[in-house]
């Protein structure tokens, strides 16, 4: 029987494969991009990309989001072991409760792209904090991996922090322009 964690992995990857089927097949494939007759320019490869960037936003924010919430969800599920996870660093067990609603609210929040510059300056604090306090034993090479991918979700974040949540968001409602009729 799935998780709740699993099914929310499942449907995060359901999603970027539907967007990316999407995207292939409505922006890639088109005829102007097949043509033969005259090189890419490179102003031509930037309107690609123009029309690519909300895309990758949003896969973005999904990719980073589906983390923090499977984790604080799995955190939930065996919450007896988290807490010893974290005593055993001489953490207050009081912080756990928090720590959980930092990741699951924030991947949420960062999912939908709703304050998604405050959230994602939040989340490379956490991502930080939880590096310097969590996998400091840089002779145990599993923790040094631990500890690079918290440094590069900081940087992640602090990318998201600078760029905003992009288009397809909560943030970007309001900011689209009228579709033209082709």
């Amino acid at each position: 029987m799935l998780g709740t964690a699993e099914i929310l992995a499942v449907a995060v990857v359901g999603l970027g494969l539907a967007a990316a089927f999407w995207v292939e097949t409505r922006l890639i494939l088109r005829p102007r991009f097949v043509t033969a007759q005259k090189p890419e320019t490179s102003a031509g490869q930037e309107a690609w990309m123009h029309e690519l960037k909300p895309w990758g936003d949003l896969m973005g924010r999904l990719l980073l989001a589906q983390l923090f919430i499977i984790e604080g969800l799995s955190k939930l599920g065996d919450y007896a072991a988290a807490q010893a996870y974290v005593s055993h660093y001489g953490l207050p067990a009081l912080l756990l409760p928090p720590a959980i609603a930092t990741e699951i609210g924030g991947g949420l929040l960062i999912a939908l792209g709703w304050r998604t510059r405050l959230v994602a300056l939040a989340l490379a604090g956490f991502c930080l904090a939880t590096a310097v306090v969590f996998h400091t034993d840089f002779g145990n090479r599993g923790q040094l991996i631990h500890l690079e991918k918290d440094l590069a979700l900081a940087g992640a974040f602090l990318l998201l922090w600078v760029r905003g949540a992009g288009l397809f968001s909560l943030d970007g409602r309001g900011k689209r322009k009228p579709r033209s009729i082709r």
